[in-house]
């Protein structure tokens, strides 16, 4: 309960990530989105920080950027939205009391074969 008070006052609401053409972006230990963003928006990046949380940070973006590569070859400019942690935040964003363990590994092995979230 602590990890998730504490989550949730790390939110930027700023129009600055306007300039590189996304709502928001989590950089830890920030979520920085839109000032006009919506709540899911805000909760998608919440569930990358409690993943990075889970993942002591560093190892997070260096997975992130191993599977981005991998989905790189694999799907070309799609490839952002077939990352597990991406298949996992879109999913599950709607989600109210959604909880972050680990649950993003069950992605890696279906990225080849799930739907696009946004196809949903």
């Amino acid at each position: 309960m602590l990890t998730l008070l504490w989550v949730g006052l790390l939110v930027v609401r700023t129009d600055l990530v306007k300039l590189f053409g996304i709502s928001g972006i989590m950089l830890f230990p920030f979520c920085f989105v839109k000032k006009d963003a919506p709540d899911r928006t805000v909760r998608h990046e919440k569930i990358h920080l409690k993943q990075a949380i889970n993942l002591l940070v560093i190892p997070f973006y260096l997975l992130y950027f191993i599977f981005w590569v991998r989905c790189l070859f694999m799907y070309g400019k799609k490839a952002y939205y077939y990352i597990c942690f991406e298949q996992e935040a879109y999913r599950n964003e709607v989600k109210l009391d959604y909880k972050v363990k680990y649950n993003w590994t069950k992605y890696i092995s279906k990225s080849s074969k799930i739907k696009l979230w946004k196809d949903n």
